[in-house]
């Protein structure tokens, strides 16, 4: 290959190369919720294991009406430093001046050893701190029981208009510190129950809801997907992020 297009190729490869060493190594909030399983992000919304959420094809929720849920297990408040292992342990010559002279052709200069940048029993250089717990339901089975008398007529119309309807198994929830100084807990994403609420046809009937085509491929369906970056998602699936205990 001639000496230009040698430097042509090799600078489209370490810009892809930079481009995917940066998409890997990010680290965000959102990967904290794929840490956790909890794939939807509930905003400003409240919800908790037993909440009944209508799921729109986009992957946005509401909170439509709940199960009374008992049995509730908590992990209790921890601090964490959630930090990206690629990131961490990436080997210094990829950051180095010197690999990218080595890269473009200069034979006379070798790559060095790589360094790891994250020791064990240290603290990450760059981690995301998340203070808050885990609420998870134990059994969901016993929550047979709906907190308002009309939740499945509120079901049906969602039903009837494209959503799911699912369950929350799992909710994470975040310690913040409000103004006053006083620590409370937020929802910010939540984990379903593996299938969407069923609902029979005489609902439909007795609310005058139309049972149509929607609702009948809607209705029971698996609550799958995750509405998460593909960042975040490829992240979690090859295991890039991970955690340790803050310092007190």
């Amino acid at each position: 290959m001639p000496y230009n297009k040698r430097i042509v190729a090799t600078a489209v490869l370490l810009s892809f190369g930079l481009f995917i060493y940066v998409w890997l190594t990010g680290i965000s909030d959102r990967d904290i919720y794929a840490y956790h399983r909890a794939d939807y992000e509930t905003g400003d919304r409240q919800m908790a294991p037993g909440s009944i959420a209508a799921v729109s094809p986009k992957g946005n929720i509401s909170e439509i009406c709940s199960l009374k849920a008992g049995g509730l297990v908590e992990n209790g408040v921890h601090t964490s430093l959630y930090y990206n292992v690629l990131r961490e342990d990436f080997p210094s010559y990829v950051k180095s001046i010197k690999f990218v002279a080595w890269a473009f052709g200069d034979t006379g200069q070798e790559s060095t050893t790589p360094q790891l940048s994250f020791a064990p029993n240290q603290l990450p250089a760059s981690g995301r701190e998340f203070r808050g717990s885990e609420l998870v339901i134990k059994n969901l089975a016993e929550a047979n029981q709906f907190a308002e008398p009309d939740c499945e007529t509120r079901m049906a119309w969602h039903l009837s208009n494209g959503y799911k309807v699912c369950t929350v198994r799992k909710s994470l929830n975040k310690a913040v510190l409000g103004n006053d100084g006083t620590i409370r807990i937020r929802t910010v994403a939540v984990a379903f129950a593996e299938h969407s609420n069923f609902v029979g046809e005489s609902t439909f009937v007795k609310g005058n809801i139309d049972y149509n085509e929607q609702a009948q491929i809607a209705n029971g369906q698996p609550c799958e997907g995750s509405p998460l970056p593909l960042s975040a998602k490829v992240r979690r699936w090859l295991e890039l992020i991970d955690r340790v205990a803050a310092p007190a």
